[in-house]
């Protein structure tokens, strides 16, 4: 997946605090590094995203559906997205 390279090349530059265990915290900087790439982040891309980390082994499902609840405009203060949307097309 071209966003894990995204978010190497990024991940210097991560808008995200990456030392938390809350899922915003944990892997927002990717959705940061991929949204620093294409500003137009959509609700099925974001969902996407947490499917595939979640595949990955690395997010039970559980916490997946915590993460889309709980992340709002979290991320960081330049990319803010409608969460919302993204756990309905989920």
């Amino acid at each position: 997946m071209c966003g894990l390279t995204v978010a190497v090349v990024c991940a210097g530059n991560a808008h995200a605090d990456q030392s938390s265990d809350n899922y915003v915290h944990k892997y927002g900087f990717l959705v940061c590094a991929m949204l620093d790439r294409d500003p137009v982040l959509t609700p099925q891309r974001f969902a996407n995203i947490v499917g595939y980390i979640q595949r990955d082994g690395s997010l039970t499902e559980d916490e997946a559906t915590t993460a889309v609840a709980d992340s709002s405009s979290q991320w960081c203060p330049e990319h803010s997205l409608d969460v919302q949307k993204a756990t309905s097309q989920r």
